[in-house]
């Protein structure tokens, strides 16, 4: 095994590990046990039935996974305050939600959707339109599961400790702990999903948000009484040289740019998460759907806000991290609250069940939307049951885990340096050239589907050149998605208003 078992929780910390993935495992079976009919809708909406409670947190616990919560305090301890801008992104994201998400749920529910692709097909009559925005979305949901399954090993080293290093082969760089990590954590939640499907992955969610909300919350307070007030670490990094002195300091210009184009890019793109999509479609009433969303408005002062604070106290207490290395501090801090005595101890314990809760609610996700879109797009057309249906996405949920874990184990004994933001930014990218076909097209019914799949391929196209060539992926510190969405909607529009002129259609 090459190793003994240095760091972790010790017995408490294993103990809270595995009565909370049995408490998955309950809630999957009792999904199992409220199951109705052998339909996709059932098995991938949860009937359609999800009420205010269970849709609020199921969609919050989506919303933050772990190379975000990882990706923040890594990204706050890189640059400082001005990562409290995040938390106005967060909130962002509401507002892109309301933006179609009220139009969507009525017309879901008159056509039966159950992927985010039935829209574009009912709404632009275009197959190929249809599976171009799969393909993107099933490109998005690769990179956040694969991020995830990578992240639930991480968890794992975080909570069980170092338990020494593979030493044969290929694998020479996976340590045993991210190996059970990443194979013990993915198997919990596919049988849990397989079970119960979506009314599994909602009510875990439930659990996931609630734990989260309680970790973060718990562990702001003990931080400020163990390093003391934020106005005393203020003070401290002002005294300290330059590059402290740049994280207390207000942006400029390029950092207003930079901020207002990552609040555009993450707001759309993370508006337009595909699972994000099917829980609007899940939703029991539109009053419940609006509720929910106002009231999600306000959780990232509970969890975005705390994950920033986290990352300033790191760089007040830590120095030599750059890079992706960074995006370990979270690790480390948890590790300096631990040793805070009896409390100390309960609270980090509590919060790395949040990190791992933040992971799994949202690769069960993306999981089921994959599994789904997989199963309805590309062979819902062939005449078969919905039963078989179900049967194939099951076992497609099944193989997707066994090539993403493999790509995970494989990224993991490889050198890359690229930060959990740098993912994150391609994710939402992608998904923001998905903004004309849902929030444009939901409004203007003169947009036609030739000009939603041209401007779909331009803006994709502009994106990806502009990453190719520039070294952060930012032009005039605006992201390239943002160049590439710009463009996607000139063409969107302009191939529309042309064919509509040609075609003597005056179309509001």
């Amino acid at each position: 095994m090459g190793g003994v078992n240095q760091g972790g929780y010790g017995v408490g910390g294993v103990v809270f590990m595995v009565a909370y993935l049995l408490s998955l495992l309950l809630v999957g079976y009792w999904g199992y046990l409220k199951r109705g009919e052998k339909t996709l809708s059932d098995f991938y909406l949860g009937g359609r039935g999800v009420g205010f409670f269970v849709l609020l947190f199921t969609l919050y616990a989506t919303q933050y996974s772990g190379n975000t919560l990882f990706g923040l305090v890594g990204g706050a301890y890189r640059e400082g305050w001005v990562w409290l801008q995040f938390v106005y992104i967060m909130m962002m994201v509401v507002v892109f939600y309301l933006l179609y998400a009220p139009k969507l749920y009525p017309l879901a529910r008159r056509e039966g959707f159950v992927t985010p692709s039935d829209y574009l097909e009912m709404r632009y009559e275009s197959r190929v339109m249809s599976l171009a925005g799969s393909v993107v979305m099933l490109y998005a949901l690769g990179n956040f599961m694969l991020a995830q399954m990578t992240a639930m090993g991480r968890a794992f080293e975080g909570v069980l400790g170092d338990w020494g290093m593979m030493e044969t082969g290929a694998n020479a760089g996976i340590g045993w702990t991210f190996l059970l990590g990443v194979v013990g954590l993915a198997l919990v939640m596919l049988i849990y999903e397989t079970l119960g499907g979506f009314r599994a992955v909602a009510w875990t969610d439930m659990i996931q948000g609630l734990v989260m909300l309680c970790g973060f919350g718990g562990v702001m307070v003990l931080i400020v009484w163990k390093f003391g007030g934020m106005g005393a670490v203020t003070e401290r990094m002002m005294s300290g040289d330059m590059m402290d002195q740049l994280k207390v300091l207000p942006p400029g210009v390029s950092g207003n740019l930079r901020w207002m184009s990552y609040v555009l890019v993450a707001g759309i793109g993370a508006s337009l998460y595909p699972q994000a999509i099917q829980r609007i479609y899940a939703a029991k009433q539109v009053a419940v759907l609006k509720k929910s969303l106002c009231v999600m408005v306000f959780l990232p002062l509970f969890t975005t806000l705390v994950m920033v604070v986290i990352g300033v106290y790191a760089t007040d207490r830590y120095e030599g991290l750059s890079g992706a290395s960074a995006d370990k501090v979270f690790a480390v801090i948890l590790g300096d609250i631990q040793g805070s005595g009896f409390v100390g101890y309960c609270l980090s314990v509590l919060l790395s069940g949040a990190v791992v809760a933040a992971i799994m609610s949202t690769a069960d996700s993306a999981l089921l939307t994959m599994s789904s879109m997989i199963t309805k797009d590309f062979l819902g057309k062939y005449d078969l049951k919905e039963a078989t249906l179900m049967r194939i996405g099951k076992v497609t949920a099944w193989v997707l885990v066994v090539l993403l874990g493999g790509g995970a184990l494989l990224l993991e004994a490889t050198d890359l340096d690229l930060t959990l933001i740098d993912l994150l930014d391609l994710k939402l990218e992608g998904l923001a050239q998905l903004a004309p076909a849902f929030m444009l097209g939901m409004h203007w019914k003169g947009l036609r589907s030739e000009g939603v799949l041209a401007g779909l391929i331009a803006g994709l196209a502009v994106m990806l050149a502009l990453r190719v060539m520039l070294e952060d992926g930012r032009l005039f510190d605006v992201h390239a998605g943002l160049y590439g969405l710009a463009m996607n909607v000139c063409v969107a529009v302009g191939v529309s208003w042309i064919l509509n002129r040609s075609n003597g259609r005056l179309v509001g």
